[in-house]
């Protein structure tokens, strides 16, 4: 008995789920938005405990909106409907907006979050793919490290550009290195994870005519690196 995925099923899988993730999103951003209205209190004064319920829905609807995000641009990138539009990028300011984005986060954590950088780095690549890769690298490093710190480093050799993100966290198995970029393998059994996020990283890589590695061990932390051609 031949146990293999029938590809017709898996495509009317994948389509199942790029339909049910672009109706959640409309929806999920009008809950967004009446929360925000409700935590900052324009409509009446809550109490402690009802800012807090509305924060915790405020951060699942948050989380809902990311997996619908995540799983849509996976289709998209099957369906060979995205494509890189380059420029001329100043990586050093992109990098400083990520880091101060994922700033609050760290700090909520007790982490430390650094950037070493040239103040003068540029790359000819796609501004809006690149901020996604490291967004989703710092967004995994913060995730998985319980102390410590994170910091991401930059810089060109040989023609390439890079850029790096390594944490203190608990490291990953050698065994499992090449696993953690396939879709829907998740990190340390994390259960509020798509395991989609070091797919995206290596597809959008890979669009980008770059190179992602890996090197981690266990109890001594991860570093991710984005290799680009300059």
């Amino acid at each position: 008995m031949n146990h293999e995925a029938d590809p017709r099923t898996q495509d009317r899988g994948r389509a199942v789920l790029t339909g049910l993730s672009h109706e959640l999103r409309a929806p999920l951003q009008t809950l967004l938005g009446h929360l925000d209205l409700l935590g900052s209190e324009a409509l009446g004064a809550l109490s402690s405990e009802q800012s807090e319920a509305v924060a915790a829905a405020t951060r699942s609807a948050e989380r809902i909106l990311s997996i619908a995000r995540d799983v849509l641009e996976v289709a998209r990138m099957d369906a060979g409907r995205e494509t890189a539009r380059k420029d001329n990028v100043d990586v050093s300011a992109l990098l400083q907006a990520e880091r101060d984005e994922a700033t609050e986060f760290a700090r909520a954590r007790g982490l430390a979050l650094e950037l070493d950088c040239p103040g003068a780095l540029t790359m000819c690549t796609d501004g809006a793919k690149l901020s996604r890769i490291v967004a989703n690298l710092l967004s995994n490093a913060l995730k998985y490290t319980e102390t410590g710190s994170v910091w991401i480093q930059a810089g060109a050799e040989g023609g390439w550009g890079f850029v790096e993100v390594t944490d203190t966290g608990p490291g990953i198995p050698k065994d499992q290195h090449e696993a953690v970029f396939s879709e829907y393998v998740r990190l340390h059994d994390d259960p509020t994870g798509t395991g989609l996020g070091l797919s995206i990283v290596r597809r959008l890589a890979d669009l980008l005519g770059g190179r992602v590695t890996l090197a981690s061990r266990v109890g001594e932390g991860t570093r991710v690196r984005l290799d680009l051609p300059l």
